[in-house]
């Protein structure tokens, strides 16, 4: 299979369904699968510097990752997550190797 695209967009650049999608991951991964029973929804989705990542596949988000810039102008990466039936085909690491080389040395 070919390298998957990575799409990157800011909150307020991503559409309704893009929206839906990744949080409906993050919560069927993080809240449900591993019941982990806390606020997702963290209020650091929607400032100016967040971006968010991942590759489609098919007509839904494979995998995820939200970036978030630090005060000292670092990058964190953080909230990365695949979709279960798609866990080992390196998604995430795509994800994160994508990120890295987009933001070098920080």
């Amino acid at each position: 299979m070919p390298p998957a695209d990575v799409t990157t967009k800011a909150f307020t650049d991503l559409s309704a369904s893009e929206l839906h999608e990744l949080l409906r991951l993050r919560g069927d991964v993080f809240v449900v699968e591993q019941s982990c029973v806390y606020a997702d929804i963290d209020g650091r989705d929607d400032e100016p510097a967040t971006r968010h990542h991942w590759i489609d596949r098919g007509d839904s988000i494979a995998a995820y990752a939200r970036t978030l810039a630090d005060p000292d102008g670092a990058t964190r990466i953080g909230r990365v997550v695949t979709t279960h039936g798609l866990r080992g085909e390196g998604l995430a690491a795509r994800l994160v190797s994508d990120i890295i080389s987009t933001n070098p040395g920080r």
